[in-house]
């Protein structure tokens, strides 16, 4: 049975934008979190670093193998070494509108940034490398590690790219209106899929594998070892590779993102200004 660890709740300062929070590889254990003022790295539930240079942050990823901290800010991708050092700061000319979404293939050594409809790839030194515009906003991302296959989602449709952002598959889903969120699984090599009110599975050959009926899925995390953190604005839960819930709870209103540490599979969920911590 799983339970809040001792570091469950975490005031923050200022409000949570809507994006991305990612654990690093490196110890201890590190949660990078996007606020409305800059970045913040808790350790063990405790603020260890602030980066105010880098306010108004809407979108987040860390490299861990790397040790670097990937934004998105004010028109520019800009990144950090882990003790919050500026290493780049590239200008983008993106068009007008939400989400903005990142996502870093540590094998490739690569960085891929949505914004609204555009999405980019840029090298690990922050320089550009590829662009496309798309038909619809992009609604989520995940990248297969093993392949440096970036998945993406865009409305009701799937389409995979290789790390030189050439298009490698376009999956339509039948039924399916709208994707919410992707999250690839290491031990289980698939790619979970959060779709109207459905947890599926993709195989890398673009086959689905597993679904399942879920009310309302809105952010997941897989924890690398076949299980998914799945929540909708109000409950989270853990599911196992089956589907069958292990765990839910309450931790509070409106949940706006999710990460999973796969060291351990915990999970930590925020809200506009607080966080909660599971195991």
């Amino acid at each position: 049975m799983n339970h809040p660890r001792a570091a469950l709740f975490v005031a923050l300062s200022l409000a949570l934008v809507i994006g991305l929070e990612a654990f690093s590889s490196s110890e201890p254990q590190a949660l990078w979190i996007a606020q409305s003022h800059g970045i913040t790295k808790l350790v063990d539930g405790v603020v260890a670093l602030e980066i105010p240079s880098a306010a108004d942050v809407q979108a987040l990823a860390v490299d861990g193998k790397r040790k670097r901290v990937w934004a998105y800010a004010g028109k520019q991708l800009l990144s950090y070494d882990f003790e919050g050092q500026p290493i780049s700061a590239t200008t983008i000319d993106p068009p007008a509108g939400n989400p903005a979404l990142l996502a870093v293939d540590t094998r490739a050594d690569r960085v891929w940034l949505a914004v609204h409809s555009q999405l980019m790839l840029f090298d690990g030194q922050g320089r550009a490398l590829w662009r496309e515009r798309l038909p619809n906003p992009v609604a989520a991302m995940t990248v297969d590690a093993k392949r440096s296959q970036l998945w993406l989602a865009r409305k009701d449709t799937l389409q995979v790219h290789d790390a030189t952002g050439e298009l490698l598959a376009v999956l339509g889903t039948p039924g399916v209106r709208f994707i919410h969120a992707l999250a690839y699984d290491a031990k289980l090599d698939q790619v979970w899929v959060a779709a109207d009110d459905t947890i599926r599975r993709f195989a890398p050959n673009g086959s689905q594998a597993f679904s399942a009926a879920f009310p309302k899925p809105a952010a997941m995390a897989a924890d690398q070892e076949g299980g998914l953190w799945v929540s909708d604005t109000r409950v989270v839960t853990r599911l196992d590779r089956s589907g069958r819930t292990q765990f839910s709870a309450v931790p509070g209103a409106d949940l706006l993102s999710l990460a999973a540490d796969p060291r351990d599979g915990s999970a930590w969920m925020a809200s506009q200004r607080h966080a909660w911590h599971y195991a």
